[in-house]
């Protein structure tokens, strides 16, 4: 599987990366809205986290560009501002909602739910 984790935190992005690489999915991760576009335009990944706050664009900006070009990714958003609806979220399309602190279990779950089928 492979996974791209968009968060402007280097730590969450870094941790994030660790926790997911153990279970030998390609993951990729970026700290910006540029980063992350260069990243979408070179590889197409199965799951993405994107934070909701970026430099440059907010992640719902991305998550259109995501859902516009490729419609199949699946797209989990993380945010630390509780004032972001789920709602809004979900009416962007994106396909999961977790608040930060973020929980490893619930991310692990998502990764499962989306893993593609052998």
């Amino acid at each position: 599987m492979k996974i791209l984790i968009i968060d402007d935190e280097k730590m969450v992005a870094e941790h994030l990366k660790g926790v997911l690489s153990r279970k030998d999915d390609k993951v990729d991760y970026a700290l910006s809205a540029e980063e992350a576009l260069k990243a979408l335009n070179d590889f197409i990944y199965d799951l993405v986290f994107v934070d909701y706050r970026l430099p440059g664009k907010s992640g719902l900006e991305i998550v259109d560009f995501i859902k516009k070009k490729f419609g199949q990714t699946k797209v989990a958003m993380l945010t630390g501002y509780p004032l972001m609806k789920e709602t809004i979220a979900k009416f962007v399309g994106v396909d999961e909602y977790l608040e930060k602190p973020i929980d490893i279990g619930k991310i692990e779950e998502i990764v499962e739910k989306y893993r593609p089928q052998a």
